[in-house]
């Protein structure tokens, strides 16, 4: 190979001594483990774990000679002409750093080392593509050039800052002056001067000296140049400007400095790294590793997205919709023990500020007392005692089930009977929970109406009913939170029309709910049906229409209606594993990053798979979309919402994948998630009964996602970095079942080993901000969310 060429080795490690290497070496564990300590920090590598150990850098290794290690050494000259190493630094090292992806960087590793080995005809030609795919790899994935921070200088000079340090990079070698620079920018000279010297803390003939010095080490140590020759390479005039400039930084001459560097060199380690020379002990984990690559070979990798975010902001202060509430259950069920403990357990894991209950005025649940006259309320008093108890405001959705006011016609509501119990509710709970606390509750009056086949209740006995029921409301607790009319959000027209006839009447509602299930109608009036979206936006896109439709109508102090969505969801069917797999965690996630700051209120549909069903436990999942399962197991998306329930509330930034929030005490958030749509063709297949083992083929194909997430302007020093993986293989519910060949009548022991087996993957590990940056490459698999806290150590 034209480039200087190192052939890799498959070792075996048995020493406690420092290593001290003149190369780049890569390591990667194919089998046993090895401990390590390099640059201060312990850590410990288990079979696939892999890390970059630099030229110069001394290393520790520890092995008990049982393990076998893949050694990729790549020298000094060939990185240096690829990768820009001093223009910044290498993040590689799997056992300290898991939310970066290394799967590509193992694969490229073995392929090599199996390529180095064969004799073909083409055999140089694919030794030298995957050689330069690694190093291409190494530079995008593993290798995070800086970005000057000034601390003194207005964020807004930040361009300018790193075009001048750019421009001394490229141009260092040469004799380049502050003329030359004052061209390039297009700056005066005094103004150059001045702000050079403000921004950088010295002169531009200090600053370009060091640097000089700095970037000729590596020629120093690792060339055979004469001292004069490295120095002029690297923009000296001569020898004795260079060893003048090069005492005054490191208080020796060049050559000093390169003896006692080859001395220790001379005096490294006899480390034993044992080269393992019977090929058929290794061949087989080459080949795995090879493999495992996600089918990327022969593709051009892709670059990672790069997210910059100040940290040095205040935060945007936002409602935190991922804690605002939670559909607990229709009334007709939350009696239920069962319902009650998931309540205490989701308030202890997640704390969310509402739970919403959903059909009230059901004659199951308050009904009338033909003996003592009235209503009998007990069931009500119960559950609203409960959600107190645990911390959770009551949203009353006091809308009447369909069920209970079908007519040929559509649907009719009995308006005195409604009036009258509503009266009666609010004055008997004034005297049992005090009307302070009920002012806090959320009052939804809504539309009586069918999802599936479109039948509603009149508009015009609506608003009626609607605006007595406000009055009432109004009457008994003057600063409640009063609104509601509680339509899916493709009824927009229907919603305005209410609206405009609310209004007109003297109805001054707080707030407008609907609900948002990411379903569509298509076809005539005659063979009109629903299908799934393909609008992977559908959520915000609807919210958007509603508030441009809502432009002109305020509210009593004058702003714009607030949206509260009442219920948001993966399906409206009950039977779809959609609701059961991975795709729920990231729908959650996607949704809400989409909504912040779009709509007032955030509540998720629903708490728990028991809602529905009573006697279905000969299967652990069954297509329905809660949180819980049936058997008060956590699935993806309790798993979410519990991660990201530490977020904050001040938002330094989001996008359509990720979020950072800001803590206390230099402490940040984040949190990102690669969701996967459904497929085109399954959407109009919706209602289709997919089998549980072809749960996961109704989606469209998807990639890892690779993000480069800069925390820029942060306080230097270390970081304590703790992760959370939620994914098919950790967390997973469905995903865990599946490898049981899907259990039917699960017993008290499969039960308490899926209870056992089922959270995410956790990691800690400490990182090191530079220059005021802190980063973070992390490669999301599809179907994944990744929390991650990063908390200064002080």
């Amino acid at each position: 190979m034209e480039d200087e060429f190192i052939k890799p080795r498959v070792l075996t490690i048995a020493a406690y001594e420092p290593v001290l290497f003149k190369e780049y070496h890569l390591f990667l564990i194919l089998s046993g483990h090895v401990r390590g300590l390099m640059d201060g920090e312990n850590f410990f590598m288990d079979e696939s774990d892999l890390v970059l150990c630099l030229p110069g850098e001394k290393v520790i290794f520890w092995g008990s000679g049982r393990n076998m290690v893949l050694d990729v050494p790549v020298s000094v000259s060939v990185m240096e002409k690829y990768i820009p190493v001093h223009e910044g630094r290498f993040i590689c090292n799997s056992s300290v750093d898991a939310q970066r992806d290394y799967a590509n960087l193992r694969s490229l590793m073995a392929k090599l080392a199996m390529a180095s080995c064969e004799t073909g005809e083409d055999s140089e030609l694919y030794e030298k593509s995957v050689f330069y795919g690694l190093l291409y790899d190494l530079k995008n994935r593993h290798f995070e050039k800086n970005i000057v921070n000034v601390p003194d200088i207005s964020r807004k000079y930040s361009d300018r800052v790193n075009r001048i340090f750019n421009y001394i990079q490229e141009n260092y070698a040469r004799n380049i002056s502050l003329d030359d620079v004052s061209a390039y920018t297009h700056l005066s000279l005094s103004y150059l001067s001045r702000f050079f010297k403000q921004a950088f803390g010295e002169n531009f003939v200090t600053y370009v000296k060091k640097y000089r010095v700095e970037r000729s080490l590596s020629d120093l140590c690792y060339s055979k140049k004469t001292v004069t020759q490295v120095g002029m390479d690297h923009g000296f005039g001569d020898a004795n400007s260079y060893i003048r400039a090069f005492r005054e930084i490191h208080g020796t001459t060049p050559k000093a400095f390169r003896d006692r560097f080859n001395a220790g060199n001379e005096r490294q380690s006899t480390v034993r790294l044992c080269e393992i020379t019977d090929r058929t002990r290794y061949v087989g984990k080459l080949q795995e590793y090879s493999l495992n690559d996600s089918g990327r070979s022969g593709e051009a990798m892709p670059e990672s997205r790069h997210y910059i975010v100040q940290a040095d902001l205040e935060g945007m202060a936002v409602a935190p919709l991922w804690k605002c509430g939670i559909n607990i259950s229709s009334a007709k069920n939350i009696g239920s023990g069962d319902i009650s403990d998931e309540i205490s357990e989701i308030q202890k894991d997640i704390g969310f500020a509402y739970g919403r209950v959903s059909f009230l005025l059901m004659n199951r649940y308050v009904f009338k007392d033909t003996e003592q006259g009235g209503y009998n309320f007990f069931s009500f008093t119960k559950m609203v005692s409960h959600l107190l108890s645990v911390g959770m405001i009551p949203y009353l959705d006091l809308t009447f089930s369909h069920e209970e006011c079908k007519t040929p016609g559509g649907y009719e509501v009995d308006e005195a009977q409604f009036l009258d119990w509503l009266e009666q509710m609010l004055l008997y709970s004034v005297n049992v929970f005090g009307r302070e606390e009920m002012e806090k509750w959320i009052y939804d009056i809504g539309i009586t109406y069918s999802i599936t086949d479109r039948s509603i209740e009149k508009t015009a006995a609506f608003i009626s009913r609607y605006i007595k029921g406000e009055q009432i409301i109004r009457r008994i607790l003057p600063e409640a939170r009063i609104g509601g009319f509680n339509v899916t959000s493709d009824m927009a027209d229907m919603c305005m029309e209410i609206l405009s006839g609310v209004l007109e009447a003297g109805g001054h509602p707080d707030f407008i709910s609907m609900s948002i299930f990411p379903y569509v109608f298509v076809g005539d009036k005659a063979g009109e049906r629903m299908v799934y979206s393909s609008d992977p936006e559908y959520a915000l896109h609807r919210v958007q229409e509603w508030k441009r439709a809502m432009g002109h109508c305020q509210g009593m102090d004058g702003r714009a209606l607030p949206i509260y969505v009442n219920a948001i969801g993966t399906t409206v069917a009950q039977r779809n594993y959609i609701n059961d797999t991975c795709y729920q965690a990231t729908f959650i996630v996607k949704n809400i990053i989409s909504l912040l700051g779009e709509v007032g209120l955030l509540i998720f549909y629903q708490m728990s798979d028991y809602n529905f069903s009573y006697a279905e436990n000969h299967l652990l999942l069954n297509g329905r979309n809660g949180l819980f399962s049936q058997f008060q197991i956590h699935k993806p998306g309790y798993i979410a919402f519990s991660m990201m329930s530490r977020l904050t509330e001040l938002v330094l930034a989001k996008g359509q994948d990720y979020i950072v929030t800001k803590g206390k005490h230099d402490t940040y958030y984040i949190l990102l998630c690669n969701h996967v749509p459904v497929s085109d063709r399954y959407c109009l297949r919706i209602w289709d009964n997919t089998p549980i083992s072809e749960a996961y083929t109704v989606y469209a194909q998807a990639d890892d996602l690779n993000v480069l997430l800069t925390l820029n302007h942060v306080k230097d020093g270390d970081y304590r970095i703790l992760s959370y993986h939620l994914n098919r293989e950790n967390g997973s519910l469905f995903d865990e079942w599946e490898k049981t060949g899907f259990w039917e009548n699960p017993g008290t022991e499969e039960l308490k080993y899926l209870r056992q087996a089922i959270h995410p993957r956790r990691n800690c590990s400490k990182r090191s901000s530079f220059n005021g940056q802190l980063n973070f490459h992390i490669g999301v698999k599809p179907f994944e969310v990744i929390f991650i806290e990063a908390s200064l150590i002080i």
